[in-house]
């Protein structure tokens, strides 16, 4: 998540300063070619997180409103708006002869460079071209701007730097760079600057800040505890005001900060007002009795003296231009319609290579290479994957998934029996004895680790932690070394360890760009990894790998590759083809898989005495007949007329109330979340029958697709995304997209798209001029963008590229009316995603019995539950939750389109009973339980193009979940769920928790 900072304000001097000046409603230079725009208009009398900076006359204010500038009067009233344009603007601060606006803008394509508007014309120039740049400041003589010009890709790490108006080259005031935070200038016309330094201790912070001699040496002014991030000289020059962050830990508060007034002659601080914790520029009149802030909505004005409150009333009339929405196509969802598998994953030849092993709907299958068909290694519904062959051929190690509990199994191929031998998250390798196994582990939320275990008595012991990266551990041919990647200098490496006591990693390769996966070939003269879908290859010797090394052996195939046993080349997966690949001349060839998957398809069913909600009618309709064929309604009403299939299976619902099956909009799921404790079937269980995940491993996602598609098995439809796309400095590791350039976006957008993905997931962690990149290229093959809304920057600039939906809430404080109305005037959706930021946590500690329910703690694993241990409430917390709620009723009220989904799985966000706490959270928002419902089916169908589903109707898919009480009477019924649907199979929630002896009771 990136925060767009600002600077304060100047001291006022007069200036006239002639520049080249452009159009303020041009077009932005970028990259990106055109794309369909249309305007948006409101008007609205509330602000989200604005930036304020006062004129030199102490006359006006510029207040920053949704990525723009707008003036009012000081004493309020209409604020008129002076950017336009797609482009996100902010820093704002005056000229000392106020006839001038200096600002920070993207309008260059760019993160950022400073802009300066001339209010009598309302024309723009361009003064700076950097990378990134921002918080800028007038020189007192107004000749000249002093900002900083941020390190690519760290907003935290910066130079300062001088460019005279007039042209030229910019000035390095400082080296090297540093975390500098804010400059500007005392009345005596000295610079200084604020330096953020880390002291001893992980969360410990100093503001160190330093004056620049007019001769350019640099000297210590003086030094606060905390991050000071905005700083205001007091008009007399006894003093300054700061904006201090503090952490939880020096002050026990977490959701805001304290401004200051600092006195330069070394006394105490003195705390003026808590304000938000949020990226606010504040200003102070000239004569140093008032002080302007935005806060809550509102703008304020602040007695400096008395420190009384007055608010400034206003109006202001919106015009925003954005990107159109992409409409998502028609799912191509039915019920059955798998003649063939779509996906392989993990296939791995046998030492002797004869025979090979693969995935494929989750399952393992193993195929001789001389003819015959690939068969089932195992029976049952368990989740299998990552086959690793012992070197003797005589034995697969894989991991089995069932039940929320993930353990590394061994099968012995000769007399096919399996033993448990660990648990763990996967990717095993052996040792070349045979004696031991390598594997990655590590609880979500955690680093992986690297861990040996002992075949013969089970020992285990952690060799290695590798951060949030793909380790892909391996031992080397001598046994001597183990192999893993891991990101601990900021690139992707592979690295060597020493198998003896407190050795440490040595790296094997010293690249410019990310290595995932690294693995070395059998006979020790290869190395191939992957870059996010990618196969690259390289020729060991004695020295580190360098790039100039490497060579892109194939653009797919990356998620899947391994050597083959005589060290010749790779095995790879591309969709449902198998290649295998000569690393010497890049020479292929496919090896056929011979695999055909015949889907289920269940009997008729006939439910008598059902009770169907009718959204158009507002409520349920007396008792009738759904008569189920071919995984689809045919018909409703009187069984007069109609003839039964002999096989039909009938069921009396006994007057019970039948709605959809219900959609969890925001879900995370692959092999490192599942392994987490969480159990797929208590999706189906809670009656959640679709599933919207928004950034995982592609090709397992879909095999639990086309299980879902193909099978009787208790798998949700999932609707998927892939990967998360993220900027070469993710918070996912390697386990997303890492995007360095507009190539590396175009190409993953389109990949993505070959993949079958129904839409994308554009992180936080990606550089906006390369959101750019990824909205255009989505457009044009015809794929949603989905993006997070953790600020009014995010938000503001994913509605203007044309984002379907938001997830989440703003953090730590909520939206106003502003950000509100753009969500409704623009149909952007908003998942607010309640359970994630605390509404879960205030249900659970209000409701401790929640813990002991009986189907909650069935399908939660131990170690699961008892992370409810990090279900802590703070005072701030409950705060925070009432004014979460708030502005969801206002988003409501303004008709913005709201979406149920959870962000499972994290600590007290669950598989499926998430979902249910989710409704009763919208309806402690003010929603009623029918619209609810409706939101949680048919308005999410309606926004994956799912339209077979989310409403009970001949002619959908048959999804619908039976409830013994009547939701719309209380949300909490939902939860009394008698039977599931999911396209025409029909499964029972009691007999789908898992067995009591998988479990171990214990509450947190």
């Amino acid at each position: 998540m990136r925060v767009r900072q600002a600077m304060p304000a100047a001291i006022a001097i007069f200036l006239v300063v002639a520049f080249v000046l452009v159009p303020q409603e041009g077009r932005p230079q970028t990259s990106s070619r055109s794309a369909p725009v249309r305007t948006i208009e409101f008007t609205t009398t509330q602000v989200t997180q604005p930036e304020v900076t006062l004129s030199p006359d102490d006359q006006w204010l510029i207040v920053t409103m949704l990525g723009h500038l707008f003036r009012l009067p000081v004493a309020g009233g209409a604020a008129e708006q002076l950017t336009f344009g797609p482009s996100y603007d902010a820093d704002p601060v005056f000229s000392p002869d106020g006839a001038r606006i200096a600002f920070t803008s993207d309008r260059d394509g760019r993160e950022g460079n400073i802009f300066v508007l001339e209010l009598e014309s309302k024309r723009i120039a361009q003064v700076t071209h950097e990378a990134w740049a921002g918080r800028p400041t007038w020189t007192p003589d107004g000749q000249a701007i002093v900002y900083l010009a941020y390190v690519p890709l760290f907003q935290t790490v910066s130079l300062v730097r001088r460019i005279a108006l007039s042209g030229g080259e910019p000035q390095t005031l400082s080296t090297p760079p540093r975390q500098f935070r804010t400059v500007f200038y005392l009345p005596d016309g000295r610079l200084v600057w604020t330096v953020v330094e880390r002291q001893q201790g992980p969360s410990r912070l100093t503001t160190r800040f330093e004056v620049v001699s007019p001769q350019g040496s640099v000297s210590a002014l003086r030094t606060i505890e905390g991050e000071v991030d905005r700083v205001v000289s007091s008009p007399a020059g006894d003093g300054l005001y700061c904006r201090r962050l503090l952490t939880p830990q020096n002050s026990g508060r977490l959701y805001d900060a304290d401004l200051l007034f600092l006195p330069l002659s070394g006394g105490p601080e003195r705390l003026v007002t808590v304000v938000p914790h949020e990226p606010v520029r504040f200003a102070v009149a000239t004569d140093g009795k008032s002080l302007y802030l935005g806060e809550a909505g509102s703008l304020w004005k602040i007695a400096l003296t008395s420190l009384a409150r007055e608010p400034i009333a206003f109006k202001a009339r919106v015009r925003l231009e954005i990107q159109g929405t992409v409409t998502p196509p028609k799912t191509a969802y039915g019920a059955p319609r798998l003649p063939v598998v779509r996906t392989v994953t993990s296939p791995r030849l046998s030492p002797d290579g004869r025979t090979l092993v693969f995935g494929a709907l989750g399952y393992l299958w193993q195929q001789p290479l001389n003819g015959g068909p690939a068969r089932r290694l195992f029976e049952g519904s368990a989740f299998e994957d990552w086959p690793a062959y012992s070197p003797d051929g005589r034995q697969l190690a894989f991991v089995r998934s069932e039940h929320g509990k993930d353990e590394i199994r061994i099968l012995d191929l000769e007399n096919r029996q399996t033993r448990t031998v660990a648990s763990g998250l996967g990717q095993p390798s052996w040792s070349p004895d045979g004696q031991r196994l390598v594997f990655r582990a590590g609880e979500q939320s955690e680093s992986f680790r690297v861990v040996s275990v002992s075949l013969s008595d089970g020992k285990s012991e952690q060799l290695a932690e590798t951060g949030l990266w793909s380790p892909r551990p391996q031992f080397s041919a001598d046994g001597r070394w183990l192999y893993f990647s891991a990101n601990t200098s900021g690139t992707g490496t592979l690295y060597r360890q020493a198998l003896e006591e407190k050795a440490k990693p040595e790296p094997v390769t010293q690249l410019a760009r990310h290595l995932s996966d690294g693995v070395v070939s059998p006979d020790g003269k290869w190395l191939v990894f992957r870059r996010n879908r990618e196969i690259w290859a390289a020729a060991l010797g004695t020295e580190p790998v360098q790039e100039k090394d490497v060579r892109q052996l194939n653009p797919q195939g990356g998620d899947s590759f391994a050597f083959t046993p005589d060290s010749a080349g790779v095995i790879y997966a591309v969709g449902n083809r198998v290649w295998r690949q000569k690393l010497a001349n890049g020479e292929r060839e496919e090896i056929p898989i011979r695999l055909a998957v015949t889907a289920s398809t269940p009997p008729p069913l006939l439910l008598r005495r059902v009770r169907v909600l009718d959204f158009d009618a507002g409520g349920f309709g007396p008792e009738t007949t759904v008569f189920v064929e071919q995984g689809r309604i045919r018909w409703m009403g009187s069984e007069r007329g109609h003839t039964l299939p002999r096989e039909t299976v009938t069921l009396d619902a006994g007057g019970r109330f039948a709605i959809p099956g219900l959609f969890d909009m925001h879900v995370h799921l692959d092999r490192w979340w599942h392994s987490v404790g969480a159990d797929h079937k208590a999706f189906l269980a809670y009656g959640v029958t679709s599933v919207r995940e928004v950034g995982g491993e592609p090709n397992w996602t879909k095999a639990l697709s086309e299980r879902s598609e193909a099978t009787s098995d208790p798998v949700p439809r999932y609707y998927f995304a892939g990967e998360l796309i993220e900027g070469t400095k993710s918070v996912g590791g390697d386990l997303s997209l890492l995007i360095a350039d507009e190539n590396d976006a175009r190409t993953s957008v389109r990949a993505l798209k070959d993949e079958g993905v129904h839409f994308l997931k554009a992180y936080s962690t990606l550089p906006w001029p390369l959101h750019r990149v990824v909205a255009e290229e989505a457009r044009r093959l015809g794929l949603q963008v989905i993006g997070h809304g953790l600020t009014v920057e995010e938000v503001t600039k994913s509605v203007t590229l044309g984002y379907a939906t938001l997830e989440h809430l703003p953090w730590p404080n909520p939206y106003y009316d502003d950000v509100l109305q753009l969500l409704a005037a623009s149909g952007t959706r908003w998942d607010p995603t309640l359970a994630i930021v605390g509404g879960n946590r205030v249900l659970l500690r209000d409701e401790p019995e929640q813990w002991t329910e009986a189907k909650f703690r069935a399908f939660g694993s131990r170690d699961w539950v008892e992370q409810g241990n990090l279900c802590g409430l703070s005072n701030s917390l409950r705060g925070s939750w009432a004014q979460w709620l708030g502005s969801v009723t206002a988003a409501h009220r303004l008709g913005v389109g709201l979406l149920a989904g959870t962000d499972a799985a994290h600590p007290c966000v669950f598989y499926g009973s998430a979902l249910q706490w989710e409704l009763e959270h919208f309806v402690h928002a003010g929603l009623k339980p029918i619209e609810v419902l409706r939101m949680a089916t048919e308005e999410a169908a309606h926004t994956l193009g799912a339209e077979d589903l989310g409403t009970l109707a001949a002619g959908k898919l048959a999804d619908l979940v039976l409830l013994d009480s009547n939701p719309l009477e209380n949300i909490r019924n939902t939860q009394l769920i008698w039977r599931v649907i999911k396209g025409g199979w029909l499964f029972d929630p009691d007999t789908l928790r898992p067995p009591a002896t998988s479990r171990t009771p214990g509450q947190p």
